[in-house]
């Protein structure tokens, strides 16, 4: 399997076979929509919707989630071009039924 380096020039290069020192799973875009998001249950019922990637997850040394919105009840949209997008908090469920380390909101 090839692994990916930075140069010392700053260039990125491939190294084929090279031994795999950490497995890291990288995922998103999560979302759920308003009302949705407010109904699911990933505790429960609802936690099948992670179990596809359960076992990437599980063989993984490291996972994170990218979340596409805040998980929010409070405030108001602001005037912007794009939408104004929020989840339930309940969604952060979902990050622990699918056994996630971390998550991240780096969106543009």
């Amino acid at each position: 399997m090839s692994q990916l380096s930075i140069s010392p020039e700053g260039r990125l290069e491939i190294i084929p076979d090279a031994p795999i020192d950490a497995v890291v799973v990288v995922a998103g875009d999560f979302f759920i929509r308003e009302p949705e998001s407010h109904q699911l249950d990933f505790t429960g019922a609802d936690a099948s919707l992670v179990s596809e990637l359960k076992p990437w997850i599980a063989d993984s040394d490291f996972s994170f989630l990218n979340v596409e919105a805040p998980l929010s009840e409070r405030g108001e949209p602001i005037p912007k071009s794009g939408p104004n997008l929020r989840m339930a908090p309940s969604c952060a469920h979902f990050l622990e039924a699918g056994g996630f380390n971390a998550a991240t909101t780096a969106n543009n």
